[in-house]
């Protein structure tokens, strides 16, 4: 079951009362927002409530002002504090679910588009009657009654910032499908063939990177649902058609490939389009990524999230930071030599190759992708390894190869560390190493 709640508009000086009681009472930072509450709408007129539909501080205030909606929705359930301390999470949740009355929820909230996720009928209607009168009296915001609903995910598909979601069994569980809704479908079209209208108006280039841009940016925000591909497809289709109808006359048969193509379309075999000599991202170039989650105790604003930071980084010593300080690499860019300090510590002081903890003075950094061939100076493209791993990666004579793995040891005869040695020595143009078993 699905409760969502649109909140609607609040007045301004009640806002401005919530914000300080929350402890918000920069009195600078209070005057900066309350002028842009007070910004007047151009046909409207100066408002008295709520805060413009897509305005920039729209979520900031929707986020400060929910959040003890937030913790008091979690502590109901998901966050319930018991004497039993239990070892972990999942145990402390099916105990909870065994031997407590407590109904089981989770909250899912961007902004003011709340969605709780309830197991029946009969808990989602207590939760959405609690939620409404616990936001009245708290906070004194009004919910919409006409855009908050209790949707059977089983039966129906429910709508979520721009996605439609439904559940379908499969084996013994429920899964759950996600596409485009239709309205957000509706307007990607309608968008992109707009915007290839301008380029055929125009012919410029700038409003054909405009159009590769407006592609890929709805590529990165849909390509978390499951069924992105069908949806893109079909959006392909219907826009192509006006691309090969509007700029027939303007289609060249070569155009520019640039590093954005080659990275996240160069896979893909779609027909090409080159306009203004500029290869255009193929619209149906997607598939559906899986929305890795991360971890909700880790935050930079609070000491206990900070704790769980500066534990990670223990795991190097601080030995191995103060020598790369004091030792930056010769004839590399500032950028290069402070994201290898960020690369040590994103690899916890191991050698990317075969993960043995790395020495001071028997390291090397070095480039993924050489310079030379388009690598740049970036995080991602910046590995570290032992430097026994780094002759065995620049090693051409087989005997010369024998001593480095003999020297590195068992570590680095496995599959995956194999894999990623070839690939680095494959970059600077030297044969994969097939065989290092001894």
């Amino acid at each position: 079951m699905i409760i969502r709640g649109f909140f609607d508009n609040v007045s301004h000086s009640k806002l401005m009362k919530q914000l300080w009681t929350l402890g918000i009472q920069d009195k600078n930072l209070l005057s900066i927002l309350q002028k842009s509450l007070s910004s007047g709408i151009q046909g409207e007129g100066i408002p008295t409530k709520g805060t413009i539909q897509g305005g920039l501080i729209s979520p900031l205030l929707a986020n400060v002002v929910l959040n003890e909606l937030d913790w008091w929705l979690s502590d109901q359930f998901e966050t319930f504090s018991t004497s039993f301390k239990y070892s972990c999470r999942t145990s402390k949740i099916a105990a909870i679910k065994n031997r407590s009355n407590l109904k089981r929820f989770y909250i899912v909230r961007y902004a003011d588009d709340l969605t709780i996720m309830c197991e029946d009928y009969e808990t989602a209607s207590k939760i959405k009657i609690a939620t409404t009168k616990w936001l009245n009296e708290k906070l004194k915001l009004e919910v919409s009654e006409s855009k908050t609903k209790i949707t059977n995910l089983r039966t129906n598909y429910m709508k979520f910032l721009g996605f439609r979601l439904k559940t379908f069994k499969k084996g013994h569980k429920y899964v759950c499908n996600s596409k485009m809704s239709i309205k957000a479908f509706n307007k990607a079209v309608k968008k992109l063939k707009v915007q290839v209208i301008k380029v055929q108006r125009t012919n410029l280039a700038k409003e054909v990177n405009k159009l590769n841009s407006m592609i890929l940016g709805l590529h990165n925000y849909y390509k978390v649902a499951t069924h992105v591909n069908k949806d893109f497809s079909l959006i392909a289709f219907l826009v192509n058609k006006t691309l090969e109808n509007r700029l027939k006359l303007g289609l060249n048969k070569q155009g520019h490939i640039s590093k954005t193509f080659k990275k996240y379309y160069g896979k893909y075999n779609f027909k090409a389009y080159n306009v203004c000599k500029i290869r255009l991202f193929p619209i149906g170039g997607i598939k559906f990524s899986i929305p890795y989650s991360f971890i909700q105790t880790t935050c930079n604003y609070k000491a206990s999230g900070r704790a769980e930071i500066h534990t990670e980084l223990q795991n190097v010593n601080s030995n191995m930071f103060k020598y790369m300080l004091a030792n930056p690499i010769r004839g590399q860019t500032i950028e290069f030599n402070d994201n290898t300090l960020s690369k040590m510590a994103g690899q916890q002081g191991r050698c990317s190759i075969t993960k043995d903890q790395l020495k001071i003075g028997q390291l090397k950094c070095l480039h993924q992708t050489p310079k030379d061939l388009g690598g740049s100076d970036n995080y991602k493209n910046i590995v570290i390894v032992s430097s026994d791993v780094y002759k065995l990666i620049h090693e051409e004579n087989e005997r010369n190869q024998l001593v480095y793995i003999r020297r590195i040891g068992s570590s680095i005869r496995n599959k995956t560390a194999l894999k990623k040695l070839n690939k680095l020595r494959k970059t600077i143009g030297n044969s994969k190493i097939m065989n290092i078993s001894l």
